[in-house]
């Protein structure tokens, strides 16, 4: 997932669906991995988080859920 702050909102994209939210509205991983990326410098990895390219952009790492085969 990719996030772009403008300081007042964030807009997200996963693959090809763009979302903006505000803060409030963000769920509390997302503003979890933000948080953390935020604390770093520019062009730092955390593991499991993501990226952080500049104060502004960040790239997040989203987990995977399995699909269970229930036949």
């Amino acid at each position: 997932m990719i996030v772009v702050y403008d300081g007042t909102q964030y807009l997200t994209k996963i693959g090809d669906e763009i979302k903006v939210y505000k803060d409030e509205d963000l769920s509390f991983d997302l503003r979890k991995k933000i948080g953390l990326l935020k604390l770093v410098q520019d062009k730092q990895m955390i593991s499991n988080v993501g990226c952080r390219v500049d104060n502004t952009t960040f790239v997040l790492l989203l987990e995977v859920k399995e699909q269970s085969d229930e036949n």
